[in-house]
């Protein structure tokens, strides 16, 4: 019986670790499909005649293409997914060329945005619903305004820094004096705080920020020169960054420095920057010759060359050229392409407190 009862107990035993074998083999198999599954939901391979990615309960269904055929879902509880469709292409035998296969790759992403950001594209997603009267609608064939174009791309390039841009800025004044023992000279800076949750305005602060300080410097030692030996009242110098133009592409800053120590001082400059925080320099020269012959046939109608003009330098629309593309003499605005020219360039006295303002329309958006 002992023997019998051991046989029992042994075989059991064989079960027990079969089914546990059989059970760990289950796991990993099951793990190895669902990986391989979730894998393909990201990126799937099929022919676009016969399917596609969709989602049959979403609020919206917008088409907007970025680099390649595009589309924002808003589904429930408000998750957000794009699609993009990409061709596939193999290379052609024997030689450089590539043939179209036919079929497409379809690369589903979920945007992962604070709730702050996503509560402004939705505001655009029902704006553009409104103006469709449909949940599904091709946005590319819809006139939106920039900021629609903006937190559209922002979606598609899952980018929440170009979302909260406008509200993320944030300016500090910086007040300086110097004082003997009837006058004051009080001078004031503007700088961004480079420790936003923005990392591209980080970096556009870092760059805005490094131009005022140098500039400040430099006021500060004709301050401390000039408090001893002036009897001038109200003198002091501003230093104002502004941020102008929050485009789809990129983002425009002026800089103006305004007030008077020896001289009464205006001057502007204009830069702006890529979504990534780098600046933008014009490198656009196939543009160049149709961008200046705009801005020469709108300033010789301006009122100051009219009133003036009798005082340019003989060269100065070579100078205007030279110039007019330099970092720091342009900006974008909203459709508008901006010039800001010192008119001592021109052969005014250097003093001279204009600023030559030449804004023209863009021919195209960059």
């Amino acid at each position: 019986m002992e023997v019998e009862e051991r046989k029992k107990i042994g075989k059991k035993k064989r079960q027990i670790l079969l089914f546990v074998i059989i059970f760990i083999i289950l796991g990993v198999f099951s793990f190895f499909i669902l990986n391989e599954y979730s894998k393909s939901k990201k990126n799937i391979s099929m022919d676009k005649s016969k399917n596609e990615i969709s989602y049959k309960d979403f609020i919206y269904k917008i088409r907007y293409d970025f680099g390649c055929e595009g589309y924002i879902y808003l589904l429930e509880n408000q998750v957000i997914k794009t699609v993009e469709i990409q061709p596939i292409y193999e290379p052609c035998e024997y030689t450089d060329c590539y043939n179209f296969t036919g079929k497409y790759d379809y690369i589903e992403n979920t945007v992962h945005f604070s709730k702050e950001a996503v509560d402004k594209v939705i505001q655009v997603f029902d704006e553009l619903y409104k103006k469709s009267g449909k949940k599904e609608f091709n946005a590319d064939a819809m006139e939106l305004t920039k900021r629609q174009q903006r937190l559209l791309l922002a979606v598609m390039t899952n980018d929440e820094d170009k979302i909260t841009v406008e509200d993320d800025i944030d300016y500090e004044i910086v007040r300086e004096k110097f004082t003997n023992k009837t006058k004051t000279i009080e001078n004031t800076k503007m700088v961004l705080n480079t420790s936003t949750k923005n990392a591209m305005l980080n970096k556009i602060a870092e760059y805005l920020n490094a131009i005022v300080d140098k500039d400040f410097e430099q006021l500060s030692k004709n301050s401390k020169n000039l408090i001893e030996s002036t009897d001038e009242e109200n003198l002091g110098i501003h230093l104002i960054l502004d941020l102008v133009y929050a485009g789809p592409y990129s983002l425009s800053f002026t800089y103006t420095k305004d007030g008077k120590l020896e001289n009464i001082i205006h001057d502007v400059k204009g830069y702006s920057f890529y979504y990534t925080g780098d600046i933008h320099e014009f490198d656009m020269n196939g543009w160049k010759d149709s961008y200046y012959k705009k801005a020469l046939a709108y300033f010789m109608k301006d009122d100051f060359y009219l009133k003036h003009k009798d005082q340019f330098n003989k060269d100065w629309q070579t100078i205007l050229y030279d110039h007019m593309f330099l970092t720091g003499n342009w900006y974008l605005e909203d459709g508008k392409l901006t010039f800001v020219i010192p008119a001592y360039l021109f052969g005014f006295d250097k003093d001279a407190t204009n600023i030559i303002t030449i804004r023209i329309d863009l021919e195209e958006e960059f």
